[in-house]
């Protein structure tokens, strides 16, 4: 089992545009651990993650359905043994582990309230190969 760390940050451009986190294109299945994820303040924006195979899915004309939608909300924390779970004031939760199928992906939709040079997202995960 090899295992490889991905830390950094996105950036907003000021319009609404989704950017891509990361693609497994090892050749088997791969497991994401969420060690740290912070979203930006983008209120009333709203961000977007995608994890399968489109960064647009189509879900309401039965398009891209094996294309997951998770909605984090602005200022919201979590990662796995941070804080026991998400920190935001809706007390929404959030999964801090993925499995992901060869050629799929995770999008991040960043909304425009985010403005150029601007921190959108802070992440730390480790992907580790499933063999």
């Amino acid at each position: 089992m090899a295992a490889t760390i991905y830390n950094g940050v996105m950036q907003g451009t000021g319009a609404d545009n989704t950017q891509t986190l990361y693609t497994n294109n090892t050749g088997g299945n791969v497991r994401l651990i969420f060690n740290y994820f912070q979203t930006g303040n983008a209120a009333p924006g709203i961000f977007r993650i995608y994890i399968g195979t489109s960064n647009a899915p189509n879900h309401p004309n039965g398009q891209d359905l094996d294309t997951m939608e998770l909605n984090p909300p602005s200022n919201i924390i979590f990662g796995k043994n941070v804080n026991n779970g998400p920190v935001n004031s809706s007390g929404n939760t959030w999964p801090t582990e993925f499995m992901l199928a060869n050629n799929n992906s995770i999008y991040v939709r960043i909304p425009p309230q985010i403005s150029s040079y601007v921190a959108a997202i802070h992440y730390n995960f480790t992907v580790i190969d499933e063999e």
